[in-house]
């Protein structure tokens, strides 16, 4: 099966000698050559037809997209501000995460700004630029499909629960209760 990939910023952080974040440095670890190389291949965004995909914005693999980072927490943007981020993109339909909360946001200029969600860390924390949230409430995986019928485009996000013990269990032998958390209930 081939299946695509684009880059994000804790791919880039992988690729680093070192790093403050305790999972980057178990990770960063474990990497075989093999594995450095699959991701410093990753490109930024893929392109078809009718889809756009990065991770993050079509501008930074660390620029939240469809949300703005305030004192009170993580808000959706006014539609013009995501209008801006995609106005040089052709597609209609522009696929980021970054955030991990799935989200399906339909712009006035017609396109469809789609973040699927996570699967395997539904929430965490971040200190910069101050401290903040992204919590999607649910433990579960998200994932989105989409498919066109006759001309018109039909988003599905699902929400499913999996068997997440091992990985609360590693969580919390690397001292990442927060990690652990978010895996139970969604939240840190």
């Amino acid at each position: 099966m081939d299946i695509k990939s684009v880059g994000g910023n804790c791919d880039r952080m992988l690729l680093q000698a070192s790093s403050d974040n305790p999972t980057a440095q178990y990770v960063i670890g474990m990497l075989e050559n093999e594995h450095k190389d699959w991701l410093n291949n990753l490109p930024f965004s893929i392109q078809t037809e009718d889809f756009y995909f990065c991770h993050a914005s079509p501008e930074s693999d660390e620029q939240y997209l469809l949300h703005d980072i305030t004192l009170n927490g993580a808000i959706l943007k006014q539609p013009q501000d995501i209008m801006n981020l995609v106005k040089e993109i052709p597609q209609n339909i522009i696929f980021c995460g970054h955030s991990h909360l799935p989200a399906i946001v339909y712009l006035p200029n017609g396109k469809v700004i789609v973040n699927p969600g996570s699967v395997g860390l539904p929430a965490y924390e971040e200190d910069e630029p101050f401290y903040y949230k992204m919590e999607s409430g649910t433990p579960f995986a998200n994932y989105t499909i989409v498919e066109k019928h006759d001309s018109d485009w039909i988003f599905a996000q699902i929400n499913i629960a999996y068997d997440v013990t091992d990985a609360i269990k590693q969580s919390e032998k690397l001292n990442r209760p927060d990690w652990a958390r978010a895996l139970k209930f969604g939240h840190v």
